[in-house]
């Protein structure tokens, strides 16, 4: 590599520390980890953790920060989740000991994919207003599909699992989303108050209030300082991810070389193997020169044959068995099979209608995707795209979104309750056919749906 190339290298790699910053990650531990040198890896453990737990935005209460061993569980569950493929790294043991070019390579797969770089610039921007992220797009991102072998697999083969483990953790989603739903409403609630009381105060008309953080600004106005300097650092990390992408080419360039440095390790250590393979097949050629030796293994292959012989005998008296307990059990699953075609002809009609809806609702008046800020008035409150501050902002009035949604809610809800009467006629028939089964229905239960009758989304 020249020195030219070179330089722009070191360069490419300073500006991409420089947006990580905060992370724990120098430009001399990419040299290391290139070469697969052990005391890289816990520094590159530590940035995937970090950077995954910004991207994913992971509570520091659910993670311990000190436990190396939870951090690569939690490192490996969420490139499982993205659909990281290479099973090399999966297999690097969880003390943190080496793989550090095996970390480089999973890193260099997250910035060229899941643009991490990008969101983790969003995830650290200071923000002023009182924003709110929102996706309504038509499209779903499948991030892993199962392989054709997995599908193929018996439902005994791909692993079971105790069904009382996921109805504790039915039980648990549930907990934790009325936690958030009741936490949401507080913060609305204390949202509307402080845009309430400082109407007028703002020098754009189209805002008209004050958000959380300069009513904070306000009252304590020594944090202006810390703003300010918040504000330096991340005017630096933009313009250190400006110049990583004057320079990004020549990092893949030297990626590329790291790539061959990991197959020409992988040739070597093949070579050796056939080496091995080598002195395995010397020691054979002597051990042909022992009479003795051959004839033991003679007798024991007989014996051998013979034992093969009688359990081919008891297999195929087993196997006349096997067959009329198949037969009596085809004879069961036919109703079953009607029951699943039944059951994926109504998921094929929940799933288009809930596009249907998805379609609709993102077409309401404008696609609503990304960050916007909340705007309280008199007449008209609703959803403003923050990047917007000129007089024609886009304005989605929230009165008109949730509208839509309880149109849809009410309309979902019939739907839903049709296909459970569907459900039950056809598990009722199918209970009839069969022989010595009791089926006890689960105890009714009325689901209560908490709705606020005046909300004030703010």
């Amino acid at each position: 590599m020249s020195r030219a190339v070179n330089g722009r290298l070191k360069e490419a790699i300073a500006s991409l520390c420089r947006v990580l910053s905060g992370l724990g990650i120098n430009p001399e531990t990419f040299r290391q980890a290139k070469f697969n040198r052990p005391e890289a890896t816990a520094e590159f453990w530590k940035l995937l953790y970090g950077l995954l737990k910004k991207v994913c935005g992971a509570r520091t209460s659910d993670l311990n920060d000190e436990n190396i061993d939870a951090q690569i569980r939690f490192v490996k569950s969420v490139l499982w989740y993205y659909g990281y493929g290479i099973l090399d790294f999966y297999h690097l043991p969880y003390d943190g000991s080496q793989g550090s070019r095996e970390l480089l390579l999973a890193f260099s797969w997250l910035l060229h994919t899941q643009h991490v770089l990008e969101k983790l610039l969003e995830a650290n921007k200071i923000r002023v207003g009182d924003e709110i992220s929102v996706c309504m797009c038509d499209t779903i991102k499948t991030v892993r599909c199962k392989s054709k072998e997995e599908t193929a697999l018996p439902f005994s083969q791909r692993g079971e699992t105790d069904i009382r483990y996921l109805q504790w953790l039915n039980g648990k989603l549930r907990f934790c989303w009325r936690t958030l739903h009741t936490a949401k409403l507080e913060e609305v609630a204390v949202l509307h108050k402080i845009h309430l009381y400082t109407r007028g105060c703002h020098i754009d008309p189209n805002i008209n209030h004050l958000s959380v953080t300069e009513t904070d600004l306000l009252r304590q106005p020594e944090n202006c300082n810390k703003l300010v300097k918040l504000l330096e650092s991340e005017n630096s990390r933009l313009k250190a991810y400006l110049e990583w992408k004057r320079v990004e080419s020549v990092y893949w360039q030297w990626m590329e070389s790291v790539l061959d440095c990991k197959l020409e390790e992988a040739r070597s250590l093949q070579l050796q193997n056939s080496r091995n393979e080598n002195n395995t097949l010397q020691i054979a050629e002597f051990c042909r020169g022992n009479v003795h030796t051959i004839g033991e293994v003679e007798k024991l292959n007989n014996n051998l044959v013979r034992l093969h012989d009688e359990l081919e005998e008891i297999v195929s008296c087993k196997k006349v068995l096997w067959n009329e307990k198949v037969k009596a059990r085809e004879k069961e699953l036919l109703n079953m099979r009607e029951f699943c075609a039944t059951v994926m002809k109504i998921e094929q009609e929940v799933k288009k209608k809930t596009e249907d809806l998805k379609y609709h609702c993102t077409h309401i008046k404008t696609e609503m995707h990304g960050s916007y800020r909340l705007v309280f008035k008199d007449d008209k409150a609703g959803f403003t795209k923050s990047v917007n501050r000129q007089s024609s902002v886009d304005v989605i009035k929230a009165t008109e979104v949730l509208s839509e949604l309880r149109r849809k809610e009410v309309k979902l809800e019939k739907e839903f309750k049709k296909l459970q009467k569907e459900c039950r006629k056809k598990l009722d028939e199918i209970a009839e056919s069969m022989d010595g089964v009791i089926c006890i229905p689960p105890i009714k239960k009325e689901i209560h749906i908490e709705k606020s009758g005046k909300g004030n989304l703010t």
